[in-house]
């Protein structure tokens, strides 16, 4: 590989990086100012592999199976679908856990 390769490459993930936390900077910026919350899930929170109907947690899912069944409950899954609803849920047992981040309300 010659150093303009290797330098293309090193350029290409770093802005990347930087479209990704721009992304998230928007986000928050636009939730902030619509009254909303924004909250973010932990890196390594395992929301692909585990069963949203029982919470088992399978074995490791190659990126190209795109469904799947629990081996524990039999609920048939779609990767992308299992993986938002576990998003989604673990989303409300943090605000559920910090509820000073809900917005005041007006009596």
């Amino acid at each position: 590989m010659d150093s303009r390769t290797l330098k293309h490459s090193r350029q290409g993930k770093a802005t990347g990086v930087d479209f990704r936390i721009n992304s998230f900077c928007q986000l928050k910026y636009k939730a902030e100012r619509e009254g909303k919350i924004y909250l973010e899930i932990g890196r390594f929170f395992s929301s692909r592999k585990t069963c949203h109907a029982c919470l088992n947690q399978g074995d490791s899912l190659p990126l190209d199976v795109r469904s799947w069944e629990c081996s524990s409950c039999k609920t048939k899954h779609h990767r992308d679908v299992n993986a938002a609803i576990n998003i989604r849920d673990e989303g409300l047992g943090l605000l559920a856990l910090e509820p000073a981040l809900l917005p005041m309300q007006a009596v």
